[in-house]
């Protein structure tokens, strides 16, 4: 949910020792041959994956996936950014 990512970003969960971390809103559209896609908007230069949702780390850095781990334990084990 966009709303708890944001929310985490103002409380001070996107605050990740010297990097801040910040989201996309994102759109989901129904069209009108009832096809859903969803959107977001295009950020220029190179994009990164460092942390998938079935929870592996791709590259050497862990970082992302220690920010998933503190979201998970911050919220009270109910929910997780990824």
């Amino acid at each position: 949910n966009q709303e708890i990512h944001r929310h985490a970003v103002e409380t001070g969960l996107g605050r990740c020792g010297a990097h801040d971390i910040d989201f996309l809103l994102t759109h989901v559209v129904e069209l009108p041959e009832r096809v859903t896609v969803s959107a977001e908007a295009f950020v220029l230069g190179d994009y990164r994956k460092h942390n998938t949702n079935g929870g592996s780390t791709m590259g050497p850095r862990t970082t992302p996936q220690a920010f998933s781990y503190f979201t998970f334990i911050k919220s009270g084990r109910r929910l997780m950014i990824v």
